[in-house]
């Protein structure tokens, strides 16, 4: 059963939920919310609390990785570097300069490097003052590993675990349902690890082993999954000798970012895994509070919102392969910056705790090719908002279907033809209603598409009558020439409903100028809501 609370004052940032049966409790969760006071007893939910992440007496720590997510300072003091992919061409190669991870999609040209493999959860984690070190992390089969240039000789190695999924609420024996071998170097060190059965739901796990390494590189991976899939939080890897050094990450996307004010560089600072909850700026507390979908895990600049308006650029950097870059701009700026101009707007949005919504623009650029930032304009108001710089590595996937931007025509705003074809109204909302039955009745949409793809298009009507009635639909370009051409049908609607004709373009057409005709000479009272292209 779905429960819905309007309206409600939410003052702190902890809610707590309690299911129960006949009076007795059976089921609690937590969540921790972003942009919302801190409540006056969160702490106790982590109140003596072992520090979990401690290392070790003795052991020079050379790695440690926080999975699925950004660099991370605990409560130690210790840095727990971001999780880093290595570029497929070098999986191949020998990996023996730089550390990093992979997965599934290297198999798989084109494909997001943590596509499916990672995530993060805002409940809080048992058993740690480090929660964002398990909130996020890493899942996959046999082909999630992390590969580990070291040399030969004896380790301590660490890995921490969370059960995210399995048990939320409470009150469900889980044992089984997550199985789960871990190995060094191809060989199994602890098998059928059971997390919810050994810690619980949204609970931290560690378990440590040393092992012996020879040539050279040290890989974890999960080479036998019997349920479920492998889980892993962080990774941390010791020794006793005191003289090794880590091996480098990979590089980042975002490379040699030079400002034009040198003298505010350390304003300007480069971060990996964007989430909401990231604070925008370098100099204040504003959050993201929205994200698109596919901008989650971006590698993205913190910028200072003190940069004021300059007609030059502010700052340039390369990138390292070629890579999808992000302009989020200020809503109140109405008219789009000149820089931009060969942006493509995604359509789509972010917001931030401020209350300011920006407007997401997007360019490729090719491998060393150099990006360049310009002014943040002016807002209607003076006072417009720096703008937000994210970076992705190119794909070859397509956008989320929900990412695309839809065209929404009302059937009001269409030509109309014929002595049996008029607006109206229906249930309240303005239609096109065929009225009478005319071989001459036409509704007529045009319309511009701005990208060659291929087009949806959804239609909207009611039809109340008992029969379904046929219509036509013919779809054609600027200059007259017909694409493609149909028999739709106009099933019986029920009452306060509405039904949908989904088609097509049929194949990929060009951006440019574009009509669609829907005619039906018998379906006396048909009336037409809308057109949705996307």
């Amino acid at each position: 059963t779905h429960f819905q609370w309007d309206k409600i004052d939410i003052r702190y940032n902890v809610l707590y939920a309690v299911g129960y049966v006949n009076g007795k409790a059976v089921a609690n969760d937590y969540i921790v919310l972003h942009h919302l006071p801190e409540a006056p007893h969160l702490n106790t939910l982590y109140k003596d609390v072992a520090n979990i992440a401690a290392p070790a007496k003795n052991y020079n720590y050379i790695y440690r990785v926080n999975c699925g997510g950004p660099a991370y300072k605990d409560h130690s003091g210790n840095i727990w570097l971001a999780d880093k992919a290595i570029p497929v061409p070098s999986l191949a190669k020998s990996t023996a300069k730089t550390w990093g991870s992979s997965s599934w999609t290297d198999d798989f040209k084109g494909m997001p490097s943590f596509f499916a493999s990672q995530r993060k959860t805002n409940d809080p984690i048992k058993g740690t003052t480090d929660q964002q070190l398990f909130q996020s992390f890493r899942y996959g089969r046999e082909k999630l590993k992390y590969s580990f240039p070291v040399p030969d000789g004896e380790y301590l190695v660490e890995f921490y675990f969370t059960e995210p999924w399995w048990g939320t609420g409470g009150g469900t024996d889980c044992s089984g349902w997550r199985l789960f071998d871990v190995a060094v170097n191809d060989k199994t060190v602890f098998k059928n690890i059971d997390i919810w059965k050994e810690a619980g739901h949204d609970a931290a796990l560690k378990k440590m082993v040393k092992v012996n390494v020879k040539g050279g590189s040290l890989v974890v991976s999960f080479p036998s999954v019997a349920a479920g899939q492998a889980v892993i939080s962080a990774i941390a890897i010791a020794s006793l000798n005191k003289n090794i050094q880590p091996a480098t990450s990979p590089a980042s996307l975002i490379q040699h970012l030079e400002v034009s004010d040198k003298g505010n560089l350390k304003n300007w600072q480069l971060n990996e895994w964007l989430d909401t909850g990231d604070k925008q700026y370098t100099n204040e507390t504003t959050a993201f509070s929205t994200l698109p979908s596919n901008l989650y895990g971006a590698e993205w600049i913190a910028v200072p919102n003190n940069v004021g308006h300059h007609d030059k650029s502010l700052a340039t950097f390369i990138v390292a392969t070629d890579a999808d870059i992000f302009i989020a701009v200020d809503q109140l700026i109405k008219e789009k910056l000149l820089w931009l101009n060969d942006f493509a707007d995604t359509k789509t949005t972010l917001s931030s705790s401020n209350g300011k919504a920006y407007a997401i623009y997007k360019k490729r650029f090719q491998k060393g090719e150099q990006v360049v930032l310009g002014t943040n304009g002016i807002a209607a108001n003076g006072n417009a908002a720096m703008y937000a710089v994210m970076a992705l590595p190119a794909t070859t996937m397509e956008p989320a279907y929900d990412l695309k931007p839809v065209i929404s025509l009302k059937a009001v705003t269409g030509n109309l033809k014929g002595p049996g074809i008029t607006k109206g109204k229906l249930d309240g909302k303005d239609r096109v209603i065929f009225t009478n039955a005319s071989a001459e009745n036409l509704l007529e949409w045009n319309f511009n598409i701005g990208a060659a793809d291929i087009y949806s298009f959804t239609i909207s009507y009611n039809n109340p009558k008992a029969a379904s009635e046929q219509g036509l639909l013919q779809f054609f370009s600027a200059d007259g020439k017909l694409i493609k051409e149909e028999t739709v049908a106009f099933v019986t609607t029920r009452p306060g409903k509405s039904n949908y004709i989904n088609t097509n373009s049929g194949s990929m057409i060009n951006a440019g100028n574009y009509m669609i005709l829907l005619s039906a000479k018998n379906a006396e009272g048909l009336s037409i809501n809308s057109l949705d292209i996307q």
